[in-house]
């Protein structure tokens, strides 16, 4: 991961969930000063056990730059589902398609 970037990632449980494996944030911004290789993100989650159909969506950003969005949604006795795509200078998740190359 290059310096510079800001790693944004969300997370939402499903609306009538129950009990404790709710989210156990809503919204963590991450400022990568130096070159990584890797980011760890799994402390955020404090080894909570979420719930089915919970989305965390993972953007990497730099200023004026396009940027990558990852999103997983948990899925129950399966793997998580994945969806790459691009994102904006806000965060937004965009068309990597309308992107002009030049």
């Amino acid at each position: 991961m290059p310096a510079g970037i800001v790693v944004r990632v969300t997370c939402k449980s499903p609306s009538k969930l129950r009990g404790g494996a709710r989210c156990p944030f809503k919204l963590a911004t991450i400022p990568v000063d130096r070159k990584l290789a890797r980011l760890g993100l799994t402390k955020r989650f404090k080894d909570r056990r979420l719930a089915p159909r919970t989305a965390i969506r993972i953007y990497g950003v730099a200023a004026g730059r396009l940027g990558t969005s990852v999103r997983f949604t948990l899925r129950k006795g399966r793997a998580p589902s994945r969806s790459d795509g691009c994102a904006n200078s806000a965060f937004q998740r965009i068309s990597c398609l309308s992107v002009d190359p030049g």
